[in-house]
């Protein structure tokens, strides 16, 4: 349980059917935590092409994410490749129109007239799940790893490069913010626990649409606050914030 950082395929793999996601195949599950997907749904059209614009919106969101053609056949998408399954993700809170697609929404209508028929049962399912505002979406460990007694021993020296910087972490050359990896500085919470801390230069997280970055950090990743002496957490669900100026 500490180590929140299982992938998707990993994640929905023998999930409660009763949490299942809406049969609107084909369409696009994308993680922004744990706990909390976004779906798009795509037209139908030949799985070459259904495959090509989920790799498009994969590479671009740079998020897990997965293609779900029918009950049991799934392609998911994260930093390993991709891989197919026989089960589709499940479970967790679903969103809707807030990442937007490669592809738009009115090309997608011309294609496949099923198409906002199965847009209005995703709608209907996200609105039944009530006010947003209630769920409570954390990362209990921020993605850390406890660290090995040899690894404690490493970490705890001081840095001698950058003082008071934990251990382990460095000046990028680019955006000046700390990277690597280093005793999470909070010990009262997550004493022990080595966390990946990102610069800005690592965030690649784009909308698919205008091609400009969801948020100024890293998405479902940390950064590191000099000023508090801080490792921060960032949610997917920052991406939200990001409004697209392509959309009218």
């Amino acid at each position: 349980m500490y180590d929140t950082r299982i992938n998707l395929a990993e994640e929905s793999n023998g999930e409660d059917i009763n949490k299942e996601h809406p049969k609107v195949f084909p369409y696009i599950v994308t993680k922004l935590m744990l706990g909390a997907y976004h779906i798009i749904v795509l037209p139908r059209a030949r799985e070459e092409d259904l495959l090509r614009m989920t790799h498009v919106q994969y590479l671009l969101n740079d998020l897990e994410t997965c293609l779900v053609l029918a009950e049991k056949d799934s392609i998911f998408f994260d930093k390993n490749g991709k891989r197919r399954a026989d089960f589709r993700p499940s479970g967790g809170a679903l969103f809707i129109n807030r990442l937007e697609p490669f592809m738009s929404n009115e090309d997608s209508k011309e294609i496949d007239p099923t198409f906002w028929i199965r847009c209005e049962i995703v709608r209907q399912r996200y609105v039944a799940q009530g006010d947003m505002n209630k769920w409570l979406f954390i990362n209990p460990t921020k993605g850390g790893r406890y660290a090995t007694k040899e690894e404690l021993i490493e970490f705890r020296k001081p840095n001698i490069k950058y003082k008071g910087v934990p251990n382990g972490l460095i000046r990028c050359d680019k955006c000046f913010q700390f990277k690597g990896q280093c005793l999470d500085p909070s010990e009262k919470y997550y004493k022990g626990l080595i966390q990946t801390v990102h610069c800005k230069c690592d965030n690649e997280n784009r909308c698919a649409h205008c091609l400009k970055l969801l948020y100024e950090y890293k998405l479902y990743a940390n950064y590191y606050n000099e000023k508090d002496n801080s490792v921060w957490y960032v949610s997917g669900l920052q991406g939200f914030t990001h409004k697209c100026p392509i959309v009218l």
